[in-house]
């Protein structure tokens, strides 16, 4: 029988040439850690944000700054919930993880992200929330203010309108990015509510009469200077109620506290507070004497992105009439308290009909 013999020595420099193409670079053929770390897609979301906001605000990324445009008025932005997409595998803001859609952080001032790769590398994003800038057109025509101001195809049917003001007070608003396109009714001039915020108590005196549905909201101290916007519409079987988004702001604030009371109010099929929906949270009239401007609360410039030296965030004013109902009248007011010294004013923007 021959013996069978096998030549170790001619296999082993092939056993090695494997061995090493399979080391090349530190590679022993698992896959490669990924090195991918870009944030794709940043934004605020209503639903996330308990109430807070009223629409979804989507940030613009340009190389590794993101900036967030929000209406006039402002948002709070101590403790926002951000939704966001990137191709790395965690989200860091100062060392804490994140989560999208979960996760609050304060956006008072710019955040810095910090997208880590699979590989360990590291990217960072500044996120800035800005509010966007307007212009105002001065406009004393009814028909072209109401046209800025209601939602078409949203249950209403406008079938009288009317404007008591002087010329100048009111005027069609503009935002940057259409997040705060509307109109704005004021006791002074329209175009004095135009940021940057450069005067302590801008004012036009106009020496006009006042109205007795303000004097309710400025008692004790009578009214002055008083704009009203009366809409009388029809509402569609599909709806029951209305609803439109407002910022009040005041040159009165915060030196006039508890002196004067610039106020404004929505009136929905009545002249009594009771018919009054431009309410506060906590369901308070809006002046300057009232509980939410003693608060801690009142949007500043220039996060308000106004002149006025305090307003309200964008809040919703909103109230329930019968379905299919015809003949129902919303008047809406501003006006200046005691005397003709401070503007105020009032942003209005889409009204539109409450689906059942």
């Amino acid at each position: 029988m021959k013996k069978m013999t096998r030549n170790v020595g001619c296999l082993l420099p092939f056993v090695v040439l494997i061995f090493h193409a399979c080391t090349i670079n530190g590679n022993t053929g698992g896959p490669v850690a990924s090195t991918e770390k870009e944030m794709t897609y940043f934004s605020f979301l209503a639903e996330d944000n308990g109430g807070f906001l009223l629409q979804n605000l989507t940030g613009e990324i340009e190389g590794q700054n993101i900036t967030v445009y929000v209406p006039v008025g402002g948002i709070y932005q101590s403790s926002l919930v951000a939704h966001f997409v990137s191709t790395g595998v965690a989200a860091y803001i100062d060392g804490v993880e994140q989560t999208s859609r979960t996760t609050a952080a304060d956006f008072t001032n710019p955040v810095t992200y910090t997208i880590r790769a699979e590989d360990g590398t590291e990217q960072e994003y500044v996120v800035t929330i800005v509010c966007e800038g307007i212009t105002i057109t001065p406009e004393d025509q009814a028909e072209y203010l109401l046209q800025a101001l209601v939602v078409p195809y949203s249950g209403i049917t406008i079938t009288d309108v009317s404007l008591y003001a002087s010329t100048g007070q009111c005027g069609i608003v503009a935002g940057g990015k259409g997040l705060s396109n509307g109109v704005i009714l004021t006791n002074g001039l329209a175009v004095n509510a135009l940021p940057p915020n450069d005067s302590t108590c801008e004012s036009s005196m106009l020496n006009e009469p006042g109205n007795s549905l303000c004097s309710l909201l400025t008692a004790p101290y009578g009214s002055n200077d008083s704009c009203w916007f009366e809409i009388t519409f029809d509402l569609a079987s599909g709806y029951n109620g209305i609803c439109l988004e407002y910022v009040f702001g005041s040159e009165e604030y915060p030196e006039s506290i508890d002196s004067i009371n610039d106020a404004c109010g929505i009136f929905l099929n009545g002249t009594t507070l009771e018919h009054n929906v431009a309410l506060d949270p906590e369901g308070n009239h809006i002046n300057i004497n009232g509980p939410f401007f003693h608060g801690d609360a009142v949007m500043l410039p220039p996060e308000n992105g106004l002149e006025y030296d305090g307003s309200t965030p964008r809040w919703v004013a909103q109230g329930f009439i019968a379905a299919g109902s015809y003949g129902n009248k919303l008047i809406i007011v501003v006006c200046d308290a005691s005397d003709c010294i401070g503007d105020s004013g009032i942003i209005l923007s889409r009204l539109r009909g409450i689906p059942l």
